[in-house]
């Protein structure tokens, strides 16, 4: 047990300072820190064949699940595209391909999103603080600075699920504070947990 709390205690630390570097990128260009993936170019024609006829990448429809195609990086703080980013419910949901980077971006440009619905997918984590308090969260690994991406979350009377359990969860962003800490955390209020 004491091992679990440990671990659980390290994996927390280096979210935090994860956390706390991608806030000193979000000082300058982030795109010279992380650069944008690059999107599949079409298949070039066979001679036969006009140009016309070759398949290319879809467009974006925002109004469904995978809005989050969107590379984060490319939206633009001061004024960004809702309707681009959001699906037809109001919710961004973040999911692969870019799911490391929409947590930095969130990070970074905190005041757009808090208040907004999020939805994501990772595993249910919690652990236990010395004063009896047990904080919950769900994260997946994935690649980045840290390795560990999501948001602590508040559960409401939703009901706790075994620890590492795969869950989606939909919820409303939002910040708190600690006492003692003059630093806003971000966390997401959970309205509905499904595991998977």
């Amino acid at each position: 047990m004491m091992r679990n709390v440990k671990s659980i205690t390290v994996m927390l630390v280096m979210l935090g300072l994860c956390l706390a570097l991608s806030a000193c990128a979000g000082s300058g260009d982030a795109e010279a820190y992380m650069p944008a993936p690059t999107m599949p170019l079409p298949t070039p024609a066979p001679p036969d064949q006009s140009i016309t006829d070759i398949e290319t990448t879809p467009d974006i429809n925002p109004n469904d699940d995978n809005a989050n195609r969107i590379n984060p990086f490319e939206i633009n703080p001061d004024s960004p595209h809702w309707d681009d980013i959001l699906n037809s419910d109001g919710i961004l949901i973040i999911d692969e391909p870019y799911f490391a980077e929409w947590i930095q971006v969130i990070h970074m440009n905190r005041e757009l999103f808090v208040g907004r619905t999020l939805q994501f997918e990772g595993f249910y984590m919690s652990m236990i603080w010395d004063d009896g308090e047990t904080i919950h969260s769900v994260a997946r690994f994935s690649a980045g600075c840290c390795g560990l991406h999501g948001f602590e979350i508040y559960l409401n009377e939703t009901p706790q699920p075994p620890e590492e359990t795969w869950v989606t969860v939909t919820g409303i962003l939002e910040e708190f504070f600690i006492d003692g800490i003059d630093v806003a955390f971000l966390r997401v209020n959970v309205r509905e947990m499904v595991a998977r």
